[in-house]
């Protein structure tokens, strides 16, 4: 969930030079030496100078091009790469073992503290902050100066936050990466078998759940899968009429057409109810059955 320490120690090594460079250049806050650690400049103050730093582009540019800090060429490297950067406010979705999750206007972002994990630093999920990501080689980590808002998240919040990131994590959009976002660029591509697998472990749970005999929701479970094994480059929540009526087809040859439907009809609903599919896409298929 955070940086290795020698990874913290070059941001570091690169920022705060680069904060000194700005306010010597803009003259934002009272003059300060280059800090010799990162808790020597307070926050406040820390923070009105990055925002003169992240509006003038061309600081930065000059200061890569002057290193006047005679930075490392791999932290000189690093600040160049902040050209990709998202300022944006964000709902902190979840915490894992791996990174915390920002989401903004349904996008989803594996985000890397950077001395200690985020969720040390910030009350539990939901959370909205402001921030601002910036990359470190592939992966993503704050400025550093993420500002925290004191607010709570009723029920129909909380659910949208859970239904956006569960999207993004079966779809395969969580980004790990800015360099694809700068400019309006591609979202991630989404691996059809990574998908398929995650929505058919949610169907396995919501059949646990539905009452059904072992035999029945094994039986539907395996008409689901044969259903997702029918779409080579798109996953299920792709699925079309044709899908469909291949499915059908196939089943009357073999004599187990009423459970196939059954068994499509209800992974439909499942799919419609839990707003994976849209619902006129679902109630086509449904027609279909």
């Amino acid at each position: 969930m955070r940086l290795a320490p020698s990874e913290t120690e070059l941001f570091y090594s690169a920022w705060m030079p680069l904060l000194h460079w700005t306010n010597t250049r803009r003259r934002v806050v009272p003059p300060f030496p280059v800090p010799s650690s990162r808790d020597a400049l307070d926050a406040s103050s820390a923070a009105k100078v990055r925002d003169a730093l992240w509006a003038d582009d061309a600081l930065r540019h000059e200061f890569v091009e002057k290193n006047p800090a005679a930075l490392s060429h791999a932290a000189l490297d690093l600040v160049a790469s902040w050209d990709a950067r998202l300022a944006d406010r964000f709902l902190v979705a979840r915490h894992t073992s791996r990174h915390s999750v920002f989401m903004a206007e349904s996008k989803a972002y594996a985000v890397l503290g950077l001395a200690s994990p985020l969720a040390n630093l910030m009350p539990p999920p939901p959370c909205m902050v402001d921030a601002v990501l910036i990359p470190f080689g592939d992966r993503i980590i704050t400025d550093g100066l993420v500002a925290i808002y004191p607010v709570t998240f009723g029920g129909g919040v909380r659910a949208r936050l859970k239904k956006d990131l569960r999207d993004a994590t079966e779809r395969g959009l969580l980004r790990t990466s800015l360099t694809t976002e700068v400019a309006g660029g591609e979202a991630p591509s989404a691996d059809p078998e990574a998908t398929n697998r995650l929505v058919l472990k949610a169907f396995q749970v919501h059949l646990r759940s539905a009452g059904l005999t072992s035999s029945t929701a094994e039986r539907v479970l395996a008409t689901a899968t044969k259903l997702c094994g029918r779409t080579a480059e798109r996953s299920v929540l792709e699925v079309s009429p044709d899908d469909i009526d291949d499915a059908l087809g196939e089943a009357s040859m073999f004599g187990d057409i009423r459970a196939t439907r059954a068994g499509l009809k209800r992974f439909v609903r499942f799919l419609r109810d839990t707003e994976r599919i849209a619902h006129d896409h679902a109630s086509e298929l449904l027609d279909r059955l």
